[in-house]
């Protein structure tokens, strides 16, 4: 029986307690992100410290047009247009509520195919940043 338990106990999975994992809006090294419910989350977690801050998508370059810091963040995420004609000309909208797939944030964090570069452009997000992300996007991108 304690060797049931011990097996059981010890099957990999997450526990869902993320307060012993490292932050990567916190701490800046790498680590499990905790679950992203809200763009406040997403926002704060992910998009500022990895795609604003890095010099990117903040007020002072604005790549493609698009500023993941501030209030505005989240209007310019799901409701203006993407600035790329390949993703235009394929009728994707920067985050479709619902749709990874058809999101083109998410595609250019996975496999942008012919849109350009995997963002961010020095090497890829974590596995649980881009997870996270599609999670957001799944639950219908809650503000």
């Amino acid at each position: 029986m304690t060797l049931l338990l011990l097996l059981t106990a010890c099957t990999g999975e997450p526990s869902g307690d993320t307060a012993d994992t490292a932050d990567t809006a916190d701490t800046g090294t790498p680590g499990t992100v905790p679950d992203v419910t809200t763009f406040a989350d997403l926002q704060r977690q992910i998009l500022v410290p990895r795609c604003g801050s890095s010099g990117c998508h903040n007020e002072a370059t604005a790549a493609g047009n698009l500023i993941l810091e501030g209030d505005d963040a989240y209007r310019t995420l799901t409701e203006d247009p993407c600035d790329n004609e390949e993703a235009e000309a394929a009728g994707l909208l920067r985050v479709f509520p619902g749709e990874p797939q058809e999101s083109f944030v998410y595609l250019k964090m996975t496999e942008p195919d012919g849109m350009g570069d995997v963002m961010p452009p020095w090497g890829s997000l974590m596995p649980s940043e881009v997870t996270e992300v599609a999670r957001w996007i799944e639950d219908g991108a809650v503000p």
